[in-house]
């Protein structure tokens, strides 16, 4: 799958493909490549694979997830700044690696990723990119 989506503005459409594709995925700080002179940050996932998206009685899209993992990577162009806040467990305890919750949020000309723990009122990890524009690529290899 190779996926590229360039804007000036926000679509949520185009939003929700993003999360529901990285979605649980996993993210390593190791596998980060911040190039600040060539405002780009390149990020290596694993996804899992989308099988489907069902319907449900009200209409609502529920995605379909094989455990089957996809390594994708992420690439994001444009960039003005990026940011990484985390707790010391991730190193210690989690190996430099997280679970992505709600997949990527793209909110004006900030795109986001939180760990999975957020849900639970733990800040395991947070990934803030400043963007001039929406310009983001997703292939798989």
């Amino acid at each position: 799958m190779k996926m590229h989506f360039e804007s000036h503005m926000t679509i949520p459409a185009i939003s929700d493909i993003f999360c529901v594709l990285t979605n649980g995925a996993r993210v390593c700080l190791d596998k980060i490549n911040y190039d600040e002179t060539k405002g780009f940050v390149e990020i290596l996932i694993q996804r899992k694979e989308l099988l489907e998206v069902k319907k449900s009685f009200f209409w609502k899209d529920h995605p379909i997830y094989s455990q089957k993992l996809t390594d994708t990577i992420l690439t994001i162009k444009d960039v003005v700044g990026m940011r990484i806040k985390y707790d010391d467990r991730l190193v210690s305890e989690c190996n430099s690696c997280f679970t992505v919750l709600f997949g990527l949020k793209i909110n004006q000309n900030e795109l986001y990723l939180g760990s999975v723990e957020e849900s639970r009122g733990i800040v395991l990890c947070q990934i803030f990119i400043q963007v001039k524009k929406i310009n983001i690529e997703c292939v798989d290899i």
